[in-house]
């Protein structure tokens, strides 16, 4: 099998090295390579909007009617989180675990829309669900945050050990941007005057590796 990353024929044990190489850019297939980014992902992102208490509360109870059995309800629910927009990213990001799969669907769907590395991990958990649309929607969305493109077979279960392979490659991005971040924290630290505490940037819980 072979890909088209990066505008070259590539064998499989040279997809990591091309990952790498292409941390942060935003690629399209076929096109070659964007100088590689030396900030990480979330370094580059906006600072989460800021809701009020009021604004809280109503979110809360979106997300609430988003985990419903009822359709109608989480129809409702997500037409008015993908409203709020990115400010909803951490209230959603424990139902894009959940167990209940028509709610973790709509939640990756919100997610999709904003794209932040907070949804990172839920994301690539997500590319070893049982759930097919959960597979599919969790490598979309990791691919928007990334800005990385890459074929992942999502449908069918004949294609459990490729999409084992393809969560590792991923995991090992995730685990160099999360380098990137400490070291990012590292260096903010010592420029920071003493007695002074630097802000922490926005992450997500780091997941397992599979």
């Amino acid at each position: 099998m072979i890909w088209t990353i990066c505008g070259n024929w590539l064998r499989p044990g040279l997809f990591f090295f091309c990952m790498v190489s292409l941390l942060g850019s935003s690629i399209v297939a076929d096109t070659p390579p964007a100088p590689a980014e030396k900030k990480s992902i979330s370094s580059q992102q906006a600072e989460l909007p800021k809701l009020t208490p009021k604004e809280q509360q109503e979110v809360q109870t979106w997300v609430r009617e988003l985990q419903r059995q009822r359709a109608t309800n989480r129809t409702r629910a997500e037409k008015h989180l993908r409203r709020v927009g990115a400010a909803a990213v951490p209230y959603l990001l424990p139902v894009s675990r959940s167990e209940f799969d028509l709610a973790r669907i709509a939640a990756l769907r919100i997610l999709h829309r904003s794209p932040r590395y907070e949804a990172a991990s839920s994301a690539l958990e997500g590319l070893r669900a049982e759930n097919r649309w959960v597979r599919k929607l969790s490598w979309q969305l990791i691919e928007k945050i990334s800005g990385i493109r890459s074929t992942f077979p999502w449908d069918g279960d004949k294609f459990s050990s490729q999409r084992k392979r393809k969560a590792q490659i991923w995991q090992r991005w995730y685990r160099l941007q999360e380098q990137l971040c400490r070291q990012e924290e590292k260096l903010s630290r010592e420029s920071q005057p003493q007695g002074s505490q630097p802000q922490k940037s926005a992450k997500s819980d780091p997941p397992t590796d599979g």
